[in-house]
């Protein structure tokens, strides 16, 4: 209704210069002159309207259409509850956003709001506990003038936050920190950077490390010393027909637990030698095609192993750049479980392949599965799907555990693919800079892997 009465206001204006102009030209005859100065009136009221609804749009000032608003009541009137509207908005976003402030300030975390140069925007009181930031918060303060750990910057420079990032912190060399980014602006660089401190939760973690090494160590001499006694003992055990009647089995059963407790203790230590850094003490040239061929001959030798099929799926050319004998340990321990805990007559497919820009390592078996409920705890050390037929197989409990622990080294991930009754899927993604290619000739030792497994096939 409104528009249309603003139209007619526009109408009934043209109505009038016109009736004006006619009019001249009946009693002056001056027509032209009227007109135009009817037509400059009309024009200069439109601009000055134009002027006042720019200033209501773009300042906020409360203002309305200049003589007869005609058609400009609805704009106006439009343009002035959108402006109300968007103040009201303000106001709820600037106390929305004063809360939020108020409970970042309240965390014992430190927060801080990184720019696209990692210069500080916000940052909570607690950073300046943790870090020596200032509060209230000194924006535009450059971030590497506080933290100067070039660990820190090669964490920046990665880009992968996936995992914390643990160091000391810049003003108190006995607090440790564990610091996560988060980037949570979408094409604006920004990031959000928390830091905790973990002082305790470390010097526990170290406690409990230092005491599995030590354990293992002590336990080491002792070990030896009972398996050395055994060995002569099983010996006459068997020269002596009335004694090894008696006591052959016992004794055997004696080696086998000594020989278990050895396994058990060379993980636990091999562990914790990687647990010492989180990074390779070296980067070779890994031949992964023949590490693999090795791996699965190994295999074939132990007492199951017969009664299982093996393929191979193996790109000859395809290397790494990491730790060789880490590597290996990561990958056998994969191959064996596949067999050792698996029925007879399962297939296992071992797979060394391009995944786009990475590499892929792959044990699949078709063997009973695995429950979803077990698999985000296969890696923890010590952890069982099934107790019982873990011990039998002579399994530590520590495979998967060094396997995870080895990958994270090497910047790796581990993914278990697995439901009862349909086997199970362990794949190592190695990221793009760990891949390499083989230029020289493949060594023999994988065609003669692949001979056999076509002679068992």
């Amino acid at each position: 209704m409104k528009k249309l009465t603003g139209w007619r206001i526009e109408l009934a204006l043209i109505g009038v210069i016109l009736l004006a102009s006619v009019c001249a030209e009946l009693l002056f005859g001056d027509f032209v002159l009227v007109l135009i100065l009817g037509a400059a009136s009309y024009v200069a009221r439109h601009l000055l309207n134009l002027w006042q609804l720019q200033n209501l749009l773009t300042r906020g000032e409360k203002t309305s259409a200049f003589f007869l608003p005609g058609v400009w009541s609805v704009p106006f009137e439009q343009a002035s509850s959108l402006h109300s509207q968007l103040r009201e908005q303000k106001q709820k976003n600037s106390v929305t956003i004063d809360h939020f402030h108020n409970m970042l300030a309240g965390m014992p975390e430190a927060v801080v709001i990184l720019g696209p140069q990692d210069e500080v925007v916000w940052n909570n009181p607690a950073a300046a506990n943790l870090l020596g930031l200032t509060w209230p918060p000194a924006t535009s303060l450059p971030l590497r003038e506080k933290i100067t750990h070039p660990i820190f910057y090669e964490y920046l420079e990665k880009g992968d936050f996936s995992n914390a990032l643990e160091l000391e912190s810049p003003i108190n060399s006995t607090v440790i920190l564990s610091i996560l980014l988060i980037d949570f602006t979408e094409g604006k660089d920004e990031r959000l950077l928390i830091a905790t401190d973990v002082t305790q939760v470390y010097h526990l973690d170290r406690i409990r490390k230092d005491f599995v090494t030590n354990v293992s160590h002590e336990l080491r001499t002792p070990l030896t010393v009972i398996t050395g006694m055994l060995e002569p003992l099983a010996q006459g055990m068997k020269s002596d027909q009335q004694s090894g009647q008696q006591w052959g089995r016992s004794v055997e059963l004696m080696q086998q637990q000594a020989q278990r407790m050895k396994e058990i203790i060379e993980d636990l230590l091999n562990l914790s030698r990687l647990d010492k850094n989180d990074y390779p003490t070296s980067d070779e040239t890994v031949e992964v095609a023949s590490m693999i061929s090795t791996i699965v001959n190994d295999a074939r030798g132990i007492a199951t192993a017969d009664r299982h099929e093996f393929f191979l799926e193996v790109e000859e050319d395809l290397g790494l750049v990491g730790e060789t004998k880490t590597l290996h340990s990561a990958f056998s321990n994969l191959i064996f479980n596949a067999v050792c805990h698996t029925p007879p007559r399962t297939k296992i497919t071992v797979r060394w392949r391009r995944s786009g820009d990475l590499a892929c390592f792959e044990v699949q078996d078709t063997g009973e599965g695995i429950a979803a409920r077990h698999i985000p705890r296969l890696t923890e050390r010590f952890y069982r799907v099934e107790a019982g037929r873990s011990r039998e197989s002579g399994g530590t409990g520590l495979g998967l555990a060094i396997v995870n622990r080895v990958l994270i080294r090497h910047g790796c991930e581990l993914r278990v693919i697995s439901e009862p009754g349909n086997g199970s899927s362990f794949q190592c993604l190695f990221p793009t800079h760990r891949v390499t290619t083989i230029r020289r000739q493949v060594p023999s030792a994988l065609q003669q892997a692949r001979h056999s497994t076509d002679a068992d096939q």
